[in-house]
């Protein structure tokens, strides 16, 4: 089987990605940050997490952040009501989007919602993971150093089909 590149652009279908996958070990802890409260993702946060997600396409994005919010697990940090770190488990049941505002890196704010949303999903009897795109080693070595443990690597491919007319996303 032929193997894809990390990230191929498509004008007519998208993008294709290749991903990988890590898997919990549930011997970690945390610690909460000072100075941020922990919630869940609030529908108004949606079009701000939107605008940063480097793979949004506008009202499909939105759509899904929003169902993902209303049955899914989410958590955020917020500081002072505005939110600077987030992450979803999304329709797999993997986790993903996991994203802290560059001011707010390296204060332990991501690693410390891996831990929340890890234990909510074990509490619920379902074993955290993610997928990590290829390329992104900052993820990687966070999640191994959290003790998630590589998996399998395999490639997934995501189309958005743009109709002929004006080249725009169909509605799903």
């Amino acid at each position: 089987m032929r193997s894809l590149p990390p990230q191929t652009k498509n004008p007519r279908y998208g993008f294709v990605k290749c991903l990988q996958t890590l898997i919990y070990c549930p011997y970690i802890h945390s610690s909460e940050p000072n100075g941020y409260q922990l919630g869940s993702l609030r529908k108004k946060d949606v079009p701000f997490i939107s605008k940063l997600w480097e793979y949004s396409r506008d009202e499909t994005t939105v759509k899904r952040l929003n169902s993902l919010i209303e049955n899914s697990i989410t958590a955020g940090w917020y500081k002072e009501d505005d939110l600077v770190s987030w992450v979803f488990v999304m329709e797999y049941g993997g986790m993903g989007l996991l994203n802290t505002l560059p001011a707010h890196r390296n204060k332990g704010l991501a690693k410390s919602l891996i831990y929340h949303v890890s234990q909510k999903l074990l509490a619920d009897g379902r074993i955290p993971y993610c997928f990590i795109v290829k390329d992104n080693e900052v993820s990687q070595k966070l999640f191994s150093k959290m003790g998630f443990q590589y998996f399998m690597q395999f490639s997934v491919a995501f189309f958005v089909i743009k109709s002929k007319a004006n080249n725009q996303p169909n509605k799903m």
